[in-house]
């Protein structure tokens, strides 16, 4: 899925930053090549999402970038857990749609890092190098961003989500074909309620093995 980001003209930006820097208690951050962009949350009124990218000139180091909050006078920072989301949901205040549910559920899993589990939002997340060539296809038909399926007769949203989840394996940075039987088991799709506030519950009995649903093709499949 695209995101609109839009560059943060140098004035702001360099205003945001030095906000940063002092917050996060990172002034190293002033002396590094930066460049700033902001999105519009549809579930967040009153707060943008920022996205820093971050590199220095005379060092062959690969860009690495930052993400914030910034809204009613304070910042908010991710860091992996989902206290400071819970808590701008209170501050922002959260507005959940049936049309942006599954959205705010993608950007939850940015920035809350579950051991042992990758989300998958679309069949890139494999190498499709050795797999017949219909394979794919069928794949696609399964393979989304989260989305709203219904709504739970408690006021919340139930959402279906693709991920790769082991706790037998790390989580590779791409799967190949042909897929051991290990990974294949560990591609799963299942369901979480996220109630109004933006709590989310996973419905474990809800999973599927998605290879399950995907079919064996010959390489001439079309």
């Amino acid at each position: 899925m695209a995101d609109d980001w839009q560059e943060v003209v140098s004035d702001e930006a360099e205003k945001l930053l030095k906000q940063y820097a002092v917050k996060a208690d990172y002034p190293a951050l002033l002396k590094k090549e930066k460049h700033l962009e902001a999105l519009e949350l549809s579930f967040y009124q009153n707060y943008r999402l920022y996205r820093a990218t971050i590199w220095e000139r005379e060092h062959f180091v690969m860009p690495r970038e930052l993400h914030f909050f910034v809204g009613n006078g304070d910042m908010v920072f991710p860091d992996g857990t989902p206290g400071p989301i819970y808590d701008l949901n209170r501050r922002a205040p959260l507005i959940l749609t049936t049309d942006n549910v599954g959205d705010y559920v993608r950007w939850f899993h940015q920035f809350y890092f579950v051991p042992d589990c990758q989300f998958i939002e679309t069949a890139d997340a494999l190498s499709w190098a050795t797999a017949p060539a219909g394979q794919r296809k069928e794949f696609e038909k399964l393979v989304h961003s989260p989305r709203f399926i219904e709504q739970d007769p408690d006021g919340g949203y139930i959402v279906q989500i693709t991920l790769f989840k082991s706790e037998d394996l790390p989580v590779p940075e791409t799967l190949s074909f042909p897929l051991p039987e290990l990974v294949k088991r560990s591609l799963r799709q299942c369901l979480i309620i996220v109630d109004p506030q933006g709590n989310m519950y996973w419905v474990p009995e809800s999973e599927t093995v998605l290879m399950d649903n995907v079919k064996a093709v010959e390489d001439n499949y079309l």
